[in-house]
């Protein structure tokens, strides 16, 4: 990757998403697990999305400035950068992991693969009755139910890591934000950010390829 260069970040949300082995190859950053971690699952997980960061921090930044930013929490235990330059989302599923990078302000990132799970009980805690519905009436038989409910199980969570507040109906209805949803390789990535920031472009980009460019337009 030693002519790997990023591209313009001005006016663009850049979602950068490769497997965890490969981020676990990238240089080291910060990236002592909290002691609470004690699944080894979890803890590589950490260390990707650490890596990661590092990496495209160096990337976009410069690694002299990159060294100096710190990944810091909320109270609420939103991670932030500790430098207003850039925002960023980070976020894995089932080996893998994808990260939101932004200049123009907060974001949030959610990756989810389809899988089998109780999607009836877990709609009936968070969904609306719109979109209980709307699930409802899609057929029992393929995948369907399920396409439905992680393309919006992603959406309520990156608006949720977008405002830093829990998975409520009332925190969601008063979040004015702009959600965009990508498919790929049976995962559902969906991003939020702020209506009123100047965002022209999404960019869906492949660390693994390259700045390969997969856009989606607001």
């Amino acid at each position: 990757m030693g002519d790997f260069k990023a591209p313009n970040l001005s006016k663009e949300v850049h979602i950068w998403r490769c497997p965890i082995s490969f981020a676990l190859n990238l240089p080291r950053g910060e990236e002592i697990p909290p002691a609470r971690m004690s699944s080894e699952k979890r803890r590589q997980e950490f260390r990707a999305g650490r890596r990661l960061v590092h990496f495209l921090l160096s990337l976009y930044l410069g690694p002299k400035r990159a060294s100096e930013i710190k990944i810091i929490s909320s109270p609420r235990g939103k991670p932030y950068l500790s430098s207003p330059e850039l925002h960023f989302s980070l976020s894995h599923s089932r080996g893998r992991v994808a990260l939101a990078l932004s200049s123009l302000g907060p974001v949030g990132l959610d990756i989810e693969k389809i899988r089998p799970v109780r999607i009836e009980q877990l709609a009936q805690r968070v969904f609306t009755p719109g979109e209980l519905r709307a699930m409802e009436a899609l057929p029992m038989t393929g995948r369907h139910r399920e396409d439905y409910f992680f393309w919006r199980w992603t959406c309520k969570e990156a608006r949720v890591k977008l405002s830093g507040e829990g998975l409520s109906q009332s925190s969601l209805s008063s979040n004015k934000s702009v959600v965009v949803s990508y498919y790929e390789m049976g995962f559902y990535l969906s991003l939020a950010y702020d209506a009123e920031d100047p965002v022209e472009r999404v960019r869906w980009l492949n660390i693994e390829k390259g700045p390969t460019d997969f856009s989606s337009r607001p």
